[in-house]
This record gives C-alpha cells, sequence and structure tokens, in this order.
C-alpha cells in the first residue's frame, strides 16, 4: 500500500533521511521560528542497519512509517544519539521496545542524561563511544567526535567518510520540502544558521573555533536542524561560523568594538508612547550624525531578532516606562537574555523611560541590573508623564557624551 509518507531521501548510496519537518513550530525554547523546523534523522543502510537521532514524540507515526518503508523496526542493529534533549531523543523508548536487539550508541554523559529523562532504558544495553574507537557496520565506518558543550555537555558528532552529522552544529530552523540548500534559499538559510548561532552558541566560541578545524575538508553537512549542507555551501557556512567566532570574540575587546562603524541597538517598550517617541527622538539624532541605528519595540520583536541585531552592536540604549515599580516585562526579558549570551558586554549603553509618580524606577532597575553584570551605563534620562525641549536637549548631550565622545 502507498505511504503518505513518501518524503524519504536517499543522499548517500544507502542513507536515507527519516526525519520530519514541524511546519507548526513557531516557538523553540525562548524564541521564535516563524519558518518552521525541522528534526532530522537518518538511516544507514548496510549490513548493520543504523539509524542516527530519533524525532520528537508527536512525530512518532511518521518517523516510524518512513523508516518502516525502507527496513522493518526490529531490523535495527545501532541506534546513534549524539544529544539528549527531548527533541532528538523521546521516540527512543518505543523505537527501543520495537528493536529488541539494538544497541544505543552515545557518550557517557549522554547515557547518564537519558537514563534519568527515560527510567524505562534502564535494561537498554548500550555503548559508550570512545574517541579512537570506530564502529564498523559493513562497508561503512562511523567515528564519534565528542563537543561538549555545544550545546550540551553530552554532545557528540558522527563521520562517515566524507560526510559528518553534526548534531545541533550548521543547524537552521526552517520548515522546507527541500533538503539541500540551493542558490534560492541559500540567502535565508544564511540567515537563519547565524540567528541560531546567535542564539545557541554565543558562550561557547572556544569550542566552536576547534570543531570548525576538525570539519573542514568534508563534503556534507547533516544537521538535527533545517536542510542539508553540501558542495560550495559547507565552505560558506563554515565561512559564516568562522566570521561569527571573530565577531565574539572581537566583542570582548572594547578597543576592537570601537574600530567597528558604530550601530546602537535602541531596544524599548512603551505604554502610552512617550517611551517610544523618545527611542524616535533618539534615532533620529544618532541618523543625523550618522550612526547606524536598528529600533526594536519588545513588543514586536523577537527575542532572536534581538540577538542576532546585538551580534555587530557597538552600544545600546534601553528604555522603559514604570510598571509596578519595575521595567515592562519584554524589556527586563531582553535585557536578562542580552547578558546571558554576553552581547552587552564591552559595550556602552543608556537608559530611558516615562514615568507617573515615584522617580522613575523601570529604567533605574535596567540600570541597576546592567551595572551588576559589569555593564557600564553612562547615562539614565527620565520624565514625568511627557517631555519637552529640555528633556531631549539632555538627551541629546547624554548620546554625544557616550556614543560620540563629545
Amino acid at each position: 500500500m502507498a505511504s503518505f509518507f513518501n518524503d524519504k531521501l536517499e543522499f548517500q548510496p544507502g542513507m536515507f533521511y527519516v526525519g520530519v519537518q514541524s511546519w507548526e513550530t513557531k516557538q523553540y525554547h525562548v524564541y521564535s521560528t516563524p519558518n518552521g523546523t525541522s528534526h532530522n534523522a537518518f538511516l544507514i543502510m548496510d549490513k548493520q542497519v543504523t539509524l542516527i537521532d530519533t524525532v520528537p514524540l508527536q512525530y512518532q507515526f511518521e518517523f516510524f512509517e518512513k523508516i518502516k518503508q525502507l527496513t522493518p523496526l526490529e531490523s535495527i542493529v545501532n541506534i546513534i544519539i549524539q544529544h539528549a534533549e527531548q527533541e532528538v531523543t523521546e521516540c527512543l523508548p518505543a523505537l527501543v521496545q520495537a528493536c529488541p536487539n539494538a544497541c544505543v550508541i552515545c557518550t557517557r554523559k549522554c547515557y547518564e542524561h537519558l537514563i534519568i529523562l527515560y527510567p524505562q532504558l534502564s535494561s537498554t544495553r548500550f555503548e559508550i563511544v570512545q574517541p579512537k574507537k570506530p564502529l564498523i557496520i559493513g562497508t561503512k565506518q562511523l567515528s564519534f567526535i565528542q563537543v561538549p558543550l555545544v550545546h550540551w555537555p553530552e554532545s557528540m558528532i558522527t563521520v562517515c567518510g566524507d560526510i559528518v552529522f553534526t548534531s545541533d552544529l550548521f543547524s537552521q530552523h526552517i520548515a522546507s520540502f527541500k533538503r539541500f540548500i540551493d542558490p534560492e534559499c541559500q540567502a535565508l538559510i544564511e540567515e537563519k544558521a547565524e540567528e541560531f548561532l546567535a542564539n545557541e552558541f554565543s558562550r561557547v566560541v572556544p569550542q566552536l573555533i576547534e570543531i570548525i578545524g576538525q570539519v573542514k575538508g568534508f563534503k556534507m553537512l547533516l544537521p538535527t536542524h533545517g536542510m542539508i549542507i553540501k558542495d560550495h555551501y559547507v565552505e560558506r557556512v563554515l565561512n559564516l561560523y568562522t566570521n561569527f567566532t571573530q565577531l565574539i570574540l572581537a566583542n570582548a575587546d572594547p578597543s576592537l568594538i570601537a574600530q567597528r562603524p558604530k550601530k546602537i541597538i535602541i531596544v524599548f517598550e512603551t505604554l502610552w508612547t512617550a517611551t517610544a517617541r523618545m527611542a524616535d527622538f533618539i534615532a533620529y539624532h544618532l541618523k543625523n550624525n550618522n550612526i547606524n541605528i536598528c529600533l526594536l519595540n519588545m513588543k514586536l520583536t523577537s527575542l532572536e531578532k534581538l540577538a542576532h541585531e546585538s551580534l555587530t552592536a557597538t552600544g545600546f540604549a534601553f528604555g522603559s516606562p514604570t510598571l509596578n515599580n519595575g521595567a515592562m516585562p519584554g524589556i527586563v526579558q531582553a535585557v536578562n537574555y542580552l547578558r546571558g549570551l554576553k552581547m552587552v558586554d564591552n559595550k556602552p549603553a543608556i537608559v530611558f523611560g516615562s514615568y507617573g509618580w515615584g522617580d522613575g524606577e523601570g529604567s533605574k532597575y535596567l540600570a541597576d541590573q546592567l551595572e551588576r553584570s559589569g555593564i557600564r551605563v553612562g547615562g539614565r534620562v527620565i520624565w514625568k508623564y511627557n517631555f519637552d525641549d529640555s528633556v531631549e536637549a539632555r538627551m541629546a548631550q547624554v548620546l554625544n557624551q557616550v556614543f560620540m565622545n563629545k
């Protein structure tokens, strides 16, 4: 009987894509994924049938049907798990039950995580990978490279000939009928790859540099999310990763930040437009002084967009009215997110905002949060309800001092 799930792909002789497209996924962790995402898994048909990764539980039926079009589930001998996170492993308990003779192959830490996540796997046969011990499955040989903290402590990647199954590395959050990058979608895929980098890997640049060196020369990269990367696109994506690591390293050096074209990110939320109007004034003043700006209203802006734009920022202006003796929720979330990714470190910042009573606790809260992280707040401009020319003049003076050294 013909199956509805007929989009499996033989990307190399005897090697098949059996992943799923998640068109409806619009949120991944804490940031949005407007293009959806994919959960990629791969089946190698050799003397020992080998599966690399699984998919989220909600796609188990589709996943199993794709495998069964190629081979009975019980024929699977090796199940390689590169990463313990549930989106990669939720189908593992049911799969093991259907494949009683299968062995789960993973790192020691991955095994420890899996047993906690799925206690029913306690009687499953596991094999812990060894750095220089390949897995021979017939005509093909697999070897494993542990990549701790990229992006979980137990992560690894898998090498087979001239291709690499890269787990979360080189991923892009996009669902598509296509499986390979092509000229039509190249720009979007590179943008999504850089967004993934900014949101997932900003804190592990030394590890990224090492891994980039290890995967140079391979002809195909197969990530957990998004499209397969092959041919000259491999070099393009590796260059994108290299440029990203250089940018993050430069962000740790104030003198290198100062050499960049100036770009100020204006991040704000507003209640009755006063803070938004001041954000517009800041943008106008900076643009008139030939400074690039990016104006982000956090009621309308996703966190991944904020992180992506912040990569090349040379300074920040954070604005919020006072709400319940604090700042607006979206701007608090934005500050915390950027602090966690180290995006605001070594860059000058100002805070601003309106208030109705009290003394402007919203902007004071933002300043305190930034300064506790070691971020220099060069100025704070507040006003009650509405602002006039004198407040604009005060803001212009702060902008000149902090961002233009006037």
